[in-house]
């Protein structure tokens, strides 16, 4: 059971006006574009179910390297930025420690109720 991260979000065209000079620039009226994900954060009973491995962030490391390795599909990256509550890989420092949350199914039900 795979979800995109996308999967779950609407497409609206974006015709504002505050995009007018990046809409010249692409010879536009408009773009296609992603509506905001909301995701939930796991409740601290929610969190008492799963199992969390750790990892130290090293040189080199990037947050699809861990969902390849621990989920076995890289396209899965954002949901460890998701569960430690940081979006790029910019935000992780060298030493620090790095969330896995498991079982997969049981994170991906979460975000999706």
């Amino acid at each position: 059971m795979t979800i995109k991260r996308n999967e779950k979000r609407k497409m609206i065209i974006n015709s504002s006006h505050n995009f007018d000079d990046q809409f010249r620039v692409r010879s536009v009226e408009s773009i296609k574009q992603y509506t905001t994900l909301k995701l939930k954060y796991p409740t601290t009973q929610e969190m008492t179910g799963l199992n969390i491995l750790t990892e130290t962030w090293k040189l080199g490391d990037r947050l699809y390297k861990y969902a390849n390795t621990h989920y076995g599909d890289p396209n899965l990256w954002w949901i460890i930025a998701w569960f430690n509550k940081k979006p790029t890989e910019n935000d992780y420092v060298l030493g620090e420690e790095i969330l896995i949350p498991f079982p997969l199914e049981r994170i991906l039900k979460y975000l999706d109720e």
